[in-house]
């Protein structure tokens, strides 16, 4: 089963809107995107970790977040990238990700 670390302050995204992590109960339903890029609601379960760790917010121009540091993200190209990592390395805007989230045309 997959997992992923949050903060309190990441941001979900379930069928009613956008919480924070630190605002829903532990046994969920969120918004998420399967292998073929379409929006489906999926079962998940929270559980604290009782872990401290430092926070980066990672942002396109389509979207925004808040991971932990030692959390793993897929860039376009398929390389994975540690939160650490892509903001030590000081050119974060050189790497691409995919993102459901479309801005309005306006």
């Amino acid at each position: 089963m997959p997992s992923n670390k949050l903060a309190n302050e990441s941001l979900l995204l379930t069928p009613v809107g956008w919480r924070f992590a630190r605002n829903l109960p532990k046994d969920l339903v969120l918004v998420a995107v399967d292998r073929h890029g379409r929006c489906v609601e999926a079962e998940a379960q929270l559980a604290p970790s009782g872990a401290e760790t430092l926070i980066g917010y990672v942002g396109t121009a389509n979207a925004f977040g808040a991971f932990g540091s030692d959390t793993r993200l897929t860039a376009n190209d398929g390389r994975k990238w540690t939160v650490n990592k892509l903001i030590e390395q000081g050119d974060a805007s050189q790497v691409h990700f995919e993102t459901v989230v479309r801005p309005p045309v306006l």
